[in-house]
């Protein structure tokens, strides 16, 4: 017992904890200012405007995750271990190659996006106007500009300029939806362009503190690009599938049940999202770490370490639903009280993605088997679209959920067998 607790402190003063606390509070703060502004879009707008809203933000979230086409990862995985071997060429090589790639990825959607015959985009959002749907393009390719120098500086363990850059345009966006509520203003197309300026500022004042992605000596070989783009292409497959996944229930829950077990299943996933923040903060810190180790007795004793730590995330997951009796009426008014029970079922739902943060990133980033998560997440894609598509006109919101943790299980079983002989 006593050898556990000495554990349990370990863990919780290390530097991978420190950072992650740092990570956590930078992203609890990110998720605070995002509910925010879903919260003032709503109480500004009707239901129907702010459906639409809501659908569009998913869409720019979706898009956006998928353009980066996993080349963020692809930097995580190669950046840390050229500064581990102390090769700062190598390292500011990988980041251009990056930048140049998501720049590219970044004109062609933006192009494509904006090419889409409008007749076309009115069939998925009816009652959308052009110009709502030209901020959208925007703010999509701000959003993945954004997001790959988010990648940056952590692949560079830059972590405080990380959450810096998350912060900031969120604060900045947060500010800007208000005001415009408050002077009366506020409507889609404001609220989207909103996004997209908040995210190019963001991006604009993040670039000075990389500057090899501006230098030409810092070229990348045709060997660097290769090796990044091979690396990331899987993680792209997987990346599109697995955001697929994550974001089709709304697309499906709103025409197959209607608005509001759409808003019932919405909110649920914007509680359960803190959680997956927290893991998603700890993996931020743990998968460069992962990229350098090279010997797999060092592995075992920091996997370890991060089992423990999905353990305590689980743990949490009670606190969680003990309090969303008091927090739902709080933050989403007494006409959501029927919220509740979806909010704690969705809860219960995210176990075992928190529980298979130790397995993926082993795979990806010690086995180096990315190809394999690419292949898992589009059978998890195949599952949850499935399982929605039969279980929504039955159970509503709830079929969803089942949907959900039903994927993530069976990634966890996959990748828990792949990885026993490292544990």
């Amino acid at each position: 017992m006593r050898a556990q607790i000495q554990e349990f402190l370990s863990l919780s003063l290390s530097p991978t904890a420190k950072t992650t606390y740092f990570m956590f509070a930078g992203n609890v703060t990110t998720a605070i200012l995002a509910f925010v502004i879903i919260a003032v879009a709503a109480r500004s707008f009707e239901p129907t405007t702010f459906g639409l809203f809501f659908a569009l933000y998913n869409l720019i979230q979706l898009v956006s995750s998928i353009a980066d086409l996993g080349l963020g990862s692809g930097i995580v995985n190669f950046i840390p271990k050229a500064l581990s071997n102390d090769n700062h060429l190598e390292a500011n090589q990988y980041l251009k190659a990056g930048w140049d790639f998501i720049l590219a990825t970044s004109a062609i959607f933006t192009v494509v996006g904006i090419l889409i015959p409008f007749g076309f985009v009115q069939l998925i959002f009816p009652g959308i106007l052009p110009l709502e749907w030209i901020a959208t393009v925007l703010a999509t390719t701000s959003f993945v500009l954004i997001n790959f120098i988010i990648f940056a500086f952590q692949a560079r363990k830059e972590f405080l300029k990380s959450i810096a850059a998350n912060t900031g345009y969120s604060f900045m966006r947060m500010l800007l939806i208000v005001f415009l509520s408050v002077v009366g203003r506020l409507d889609i197309f404001l609220a989207i362009m909103g996004y997209a300026f908040s995210s190019l500022i963001g991006v604009l004042a993040s670039l000075p503190f990389l500057p090899s992605i501006f230098g030409l000596k810092y070229r990348p070989s045709d060997k660097q690009r290769e090796n990044l783009l091979r690396f990331s292409s899987h993680l792209g497959l997987g990346k599109i599938a697995a955001n697929l996944a994550s974001r089709i229930d709304v697309g499906l829950l709103y025409p197959m049940a209607g608005a509001f077990a759409t808003a019932q299943y919405g909110i649920a996933q914007r509680v359960a999202f803190l959680y997956v923040l927290f893991s998603s903060s700890a993996g931020a810190v743990i998968t460069p770490k992962i990229a350098s180790i090279t010997k797999r007795t060092e592995l075992r004793a920091y996997a370890r370490k991060i089992i423990l730590l999905s353990g305590l995330l689980v743990l949490s997951l009670v606190a969680g639903i003990i309090i969303a009796d008091p927090l739902i009426p709080l933050l989403f008014g007494e006409k959501y009280i029927t919220v509740i029970p979806v909010v704690r079922w969705m809860l219960i739902a995210t176990i075992p993605f928190l529980l298979n943060m130790t397995p993926v990133n082993l795979v990806i980033y010690f086995q180096k088997n990315s190809k394999l998560i690419g292949i898992l997440s589009v059978i998890q894609l195949i599952i949850v679209v499935l399982l929605n598509w039969f279980l929504i006109p039955k159970f509503g919101a709830y079929g969803s959920i089942i949907a959900y943790a039903t994927g993530n299980i069976f990634v966890g079983i996959v990748t828990w067998y792949k990885v026993r002989n490292i544990l």
